[in-house]
């Protein structure tokens, strides 16, 4: 326990996220660094045994880490970013749970969301019902994510998002654009 934190608990001092300012910045240096880390597992086109469990453990890391630190979009994110690191490696029903959470957060009508987060919850909805082999279900959030992703205002964002949703384990679902 650091200095800081007994000297508050000493004199009865609320503990808030304002005065453990290094907790705060630990969470989000190791919120980045676990993303960061998640991303690059997602990008590999093999990956190891070693390499899959790192990959989930670092996806549902940076998600811990962000839930005290960041912001609802934060959250979302970080719910994709496990249901995409569990959709990678086939674990459907773990990618519907999250992709489900995902979707929850977004449709909550944010007005911190954007058409890209949009976008990005219908993706994982999508991929995590294909690899459920809920084809009707997985056509209909495909269509969604690609009607979402027609309203992404940046192009550098929209093609980021098509360039995802071609990528990755689709449990050989094809769609037609």
């Amino acid at each position: 326990m650091s200095a800081h934190v007994q000297a508050c608990i000493a004199v009865g001092e609320e503990m808030s996220k304002e005065n453990m300012h290094p907790l705060h910045e630990a969470h989000r240096e190791f919120a980045k660094q676990t993303n960061g880390k998640a991303w690059e597992l997602l990008q590999k086109e093999n990956l190891s045994e070693d390499e899959k469990d790192e990959l989930i453990y670092a996806s549902y890391a940076s998600a811990y880490h962000w839930s005290n630190v960041g912001t609802v979009v934060n959250r979302q994110r970080g719910e994709w970013l496990i249901s995409r690191a569990h959709s990678k490696l086939g674990n459907g029903s773990m990618a519907l749970s999250h992709a489900q959470k995902c979707f929850e957060l977004t449709d909550s009508n944010n007005p911190e969301f954007q058409s890209f987060d949009l976008a990005y919850a219908m993706e994982a909805m999508a991929r995590a019902h294909a690899l459920q082999n809920n084809a009707t279900e997985a056509t209909n959030f495909y269509r969604k994510a690609i009607a979402a992703a027609n309203m992404i205002v940046k192009e550098e964002d929209r093609t980021l998002f098509f360039s995802d949703l071609r990528g990755g384990n689709w449990n050989t679902f094809r769609f037609h654009e």
